[in-house]
This record gives C-alpha cells, structure tokens and sequence, in this order.
C-alpha cells in the first residue's frame, strides 16, 4: 500500500513550528519584548518540541491491516463503529484502487481527517489519524478473533 498522508517527519516538524511560533509569541507579549526575541525564543523551542512530539503521537498516519475468519462480521463492526463516532462514507472521494473513504459530516470533518479503508477478500487495511486507527485497531482485533 502506498503512504497516505505526510510522514511522521513531516508532522512533526509542522506542529514543532506552529507551538514555537505561538509560545514566542505569547511569551513575548508577556515578558513584554518583541517575538523572538532571546528569553521568549528560549522559552519556546522546548515548548514547541515538546507539543509537537504530543500531537505527533495522535495526529501522525498510522495504517492497520487485518484478516478475519468472518469478513461480514468484521464489516459489521467496523461500520457500526464508524457510524457511532459520526463517520460516513465519502461519495466524493475518487482514488486509485478499492479504496473508501469515511469522513465525519459535522463541522468535525475539518479537525478530524478521514479513515481510508480497504478491502481485499477476507482483509481489511485501515489508513488514518494514529489517534482514530489505534481505538478501531483494538475493537477489530477483537472482533476478529
């Protein structure tokens, strides 16, 4: 399967820059100096690696295959679970291959990113937000078994 979204690299560099750029900012406002400056600028790229290390952990792509001896059930469960949390499936979304995608109908569809699913006989190969997939991981795994 070929990667969908950016790498872990790639994510953590994008929230390591957004909280560092913010803290400098904040911090400068209160230590009343200008952005970027020595003592806001100390202050912030600590902060801003260390909150870039924490959304990394939920935001970055993480993939998840598995078979089942009931692929029915499976599905089964794996709608239910996604129908629950506000999911649909995207009738927009046109890719290369037998993949589907899911994204939340509410104004959520900004912040949470889509679940791309792909069947293949009696497997599944889920791709998303590590902080979506590794919850549905657990559920389907034990629904697998």
């Amino acid at each position: 399967m070929t990667q969908l979204g950016p790498s872990i690299i790639v994510v953590f560099l994008y929230y390591s820059a957004g909280s560092m750029a913010i803290a400098a900012i904040v911090g400068a406002q209160v230590l009343h100096e200008s952005p970027f400056s020595g003592a806001s600028f100390q202050s912030a790229v600590p902060l801003g690696f260390l909150l870039g290390a924490v959304a990394t952990y939920f935001n970055r792509t993480a993939e998840f295959a598995i078979a089942a001896s009931n692929p029915k059930a499976l599905r089964k469960t794996l709608d239910a679970w996604l129908i629950d949390r506000g999911y649909e499936l995207d009738s927009n979304f046109k890719a290369e291959g037998d993949f589907q995608s899911y994204r939340r109908s509410s104004w959520q569809r900004w912040t949470t990113g889509r679940i791309f699913v792909k069947w293949q006989g009696k497997s599944v190969t889920l791709v998303g937000r590590s902080s979506l997939v590794r919850p549905l991981q657990q559920e389907l795994s034990a629904e697998a078994q």
